[in-house]
């Protein structure tokens, strides 16, 4: 039974590297100001710290945030079906 469980780890692993590189793909294409907007946000920079880093309004970081989370999980699930 271990050999089985070793086996779904290592399964499950592979599965979370591939969705890794695939979501890191994805960043890559936004354009510069989403890019460092969205790295900052993943780094756990609030709304505030990114607007003093870009020179965006909070707000207006926050809008973007909210708009790229979604722009990348369209992308992610449409590429995540075409490999499929």
């Amino acid at each position: 039974m271990d050999t089985a469980a070793d086996g779904a780890d290592s399964l499950r692993a592979m599965a979370e590297h591939q969705a890794l590189a695939r979501l890191t793909d994805l960043i890559r294409q936004l354009l510069p100001i989403d890019r460092q907007v969205i790295l900052s946000y993943l780094e756990g920079m609030d709304a505030e710290a990114i607007s003093e880093l870009t020179g965006l309004s909070p707000s207006n970081v926050a809008t973007k945030i909210h708009r790229i989370k979604e722009i990348l999980r369209k992308r992610f699930d449409s590429r995540g079906s075409d490999e499929q």
